[in-house]
């Protein structure tokens, strides 16, 4: 093999690793994961991601979130929401349902899968964060949730990336 195509062999395998650096963490729930009334971008998974993002991480946070989603629904839906490439999966409860009988079920698959998962809800958000419903959050409540994320979720990546 020449220098030339040697060279070019290592660059490609070097940005194959890098593009494959990257963890994916998938957010799965109903209407606070989705954004409900506001800018999907202004959502708590993108916040998060720019937040990780400024910290040097390099992940992608993917928004699982179907508004009226029932813990059913998401069980149903998990092969296709949650892909195999992902490291994490933030399991939102979904403040409407009394129980959420199948979030076990799913907590369960996910890890058989080798997928980490970080279980959140939304009880106990502060008034002030809420919409008028008092169930969704503002886009002020979406960034105050992401920094709640932030220091549960970075040992998590840190984990994954195996230092």
């Amino acid at each position: 093999m020449s220098n030339a195509k040697f060279a070019l062999a290592a660059l490609l395998m070097v940005a194959a690793a890098q593009a494959s650096a990257e963890t994916r963490i998938v957010a799965l729930g109903a209407s606070n994961v989705e954004g409900w009334r506001i800018q999907r971008g202004a959502a708590f998974p993108a916040q998060l991601e720019a937040m990780l993002r400024k910290r040097g991480y390099d992940v992608r946070v993917v928004n699982a979130g179907v508004s009226w989603d029932t813990s059913r629904k998401m069980l149903d839906r998990l092969a296709s929401a949650v892909p195999n490439e992902t490291a994490i999966v933030i399991l939102a409860e979904n403040v409407r349902q009394v129980t959420n009988e199948f979030m076990p079920v799913i907590e369960e698959r996910l890890r058989q899968r080798g997928i980490s998962v970080l279980r959140v809800n939304f009880r106990g958000m502060p008034y002030n964060l809420l919409q008028r419903d008092g169930i969704h959050m503002t886009e002020e409540g979406h960034a105050h949730f992401a920094s709640r994320l932030l220091p549960r979720i970075i040992p998590l990546i840190q984990r994954h990336r195996g230092h």
